[in-house]
């Protein structure tokens, strides 16, 4: 009987180390992220979303849901995405708090829509920069935008400006 000791105790050790690893292995969720080469557009001076929500710096817009796109036509199903999605840019965007400080992100959530008529293509990402600007009471406007809305900075900030110079262009994204 002492000789079975050892080989009890490491068959006993075995078996809980195998049922650990099965436990946690049983525990994986699998999820894949699809990459999208898309248009992805910058924008400012909004306030108000599609979603209801006050837009905000870490905010985008896709296509609203059912859009058709190209010739023929077929459905963009990111525009069924829904409010909260999130979507991950290739390369950091810098955009601008309201002194004018400069950061970067990668990071930004689906909280409003654009662009019914499909004229950025499939997958369109409109980036939202702000509303920042030094005087907000002289010329607050930002083209495409309606109604405009500025929030006071300083510094010379001009979210609408940083917007422009973001320009349009295709980018890599993710989306989990």
């Amino acid at each position: 009987m002492m000789r079975a000791t050892p080989y009890i105790r490491c068959f006993t050790i075995c078996l809980l180390s195998a049922s650990v690893v099965y436990a946690s292995l049983a525990t994986i969720r699998v999820v894949y992220a699809a990459t999208y080469y898309a248009s992805v557009t910058g924008y400012a001076f909004a306030s108000t979303s599609a979603s209801g929500v006050t837009l905000q710096q870490n905010h985008f817009a896709n296509h609203p849901p059912g859009t058709m796109c190209g010739s023929p036509p077929s459905r963009d199903w990111s525009g069924d995405w829904p409010w909260g999605a999130q979507i991950t840019m290739a390369n950091p965007v810098t955009q601008k708090n309201a002194n004018n400080v400069a950061y970067t992100r990668r990071v930004f959530y689906l909280y409003d829509n654009g662009d019914p008529y499909c004229t950025q293509g499939m997958n369109w990402a409109d980036l939202y920069f702000g509303r920042y600007k030094e005087n907000p009471t002289v010329n607050c406007t930002c083209s495409g935008v309606y109604p405009n809305s500025c929030t006071a900075g300083s510094n010379n900030v001009n979210n609408c400006t940083d917007a422009i110079n973001f320009g349009s262009a295709y980018r890599y994204y993710s989306q989990p």
